[in-house]
């Protein structure tokens, strides 16, 4: 049986894929990205930072060689982590 993702990358170009899981479990998808998605020219990794995220997939892709390269690397901030009322909501505002 073919997969969504694997459909989706026979119809359209994919250029960019953006990956944020939850918890691990994405094994499967990323080997199908690497193979059926050609030419996939990017990917955006969230939350390397966490244990059982996605971070092992940065690894995975500089490993690679010259196939892969980071061009950016940093962290966000979300001004409303604390919620949106209450005492400590002031403190994450900009």
């Amino acid at each position: 049986a073919t997969s969504a993702l694997t459909a989706l990358c026979r119809e359209t170009a994919v250029d960019l894929v953006f990956l944020d899981p939850h918890q691990g479990g994405i094994e499967e998808e990323v080997i199908e990205l690497l193979g059926a998605c050609r030419p996939l020219r990017f990917i955006v990794i969230n939350n390397i930072n966490l244990p059982q995220h996605a971070g092992w997939v940065r690894e995975q892709l500089l490993g690679l060689g010259t196939e892969w390269a980071e061009v950016l690397s940093g962290r966000t901030f979300d001004t409303w982590a604390a919620g949106r009322t209450g005492r400590t909501a002031d403190l994450y505002r900009p």
